[in-house]
């Protein structure tokens, strides 16, 4: 038999028979001292193992339905609005390496899903509430001015 088994032999008796001691004679400093076996004591909680579920649902990408998935799908719109992006930057690879490092669950949209249904909605949504604001004045002003450009073309400002 090699050294290294007996040795393990004698420290597993040994510790069989201190263990056994423990519990026999200091059963209430086991369980203070055991972790995990009560939060009441001040300990930390006890781990739970991830269910098969849990797991699974960790790799369900979200519905487009998704009120989470439509909130990322709106700031992308607002973005591309707000930094006058093109509506392809959906498609570009950077963009959407980002957003699955900010979102793993999101599913890019597609780019005619942007202009054909989230920009059309937003703009209606934009567009009530400026309409709103402006029957609260009483009064507006609007000037124009024509100019011709270096380019020889005529613009209109308002």
């Amino acid at each position: 038999m090699s050294a290294f088994l007996v040795v393990a032999k004698q420290f597993h008796r040994r510790a069989s028979r201190h263990l056994t001691h423990v519990k026999r004679y200091h059963e209430m400093e086991l369980e203070k001292d055991t972790p995990g076996t009560s939060s009441a004591n001040g300990g930390p909680p006890p781990k739970k193992q991830a269910t098969l579920e849990h797991i699974l649902e960790k790799s369900v990408m979200y519905d487009t339905d998704d009120p989470r998935a439509k909130a990322i799908t709106q700031t992308i719109a607002e973005q591309m609005c707000v930094d006058m992006e093109p509506f392809d930057l959906v498609n570009k690879l950077g963009f959407q390496h980002t957003i699955k490092q900010f979102c793993p669950k999101y599913k890019m949209v597609s780019r005619p899903h942007i202009s054909e249904n989230v920009i059309p909605d937003m703009y209606c949504r934009v567009r009530t509430k400026i309409m709103e604001l402006l029957h609260e004045l009483p009064h507006i002003t609007i000037t124009t001015d024509l100019w011709t450009s270096d380019a020889s073309s005529s613009v209109n400002d308002l």
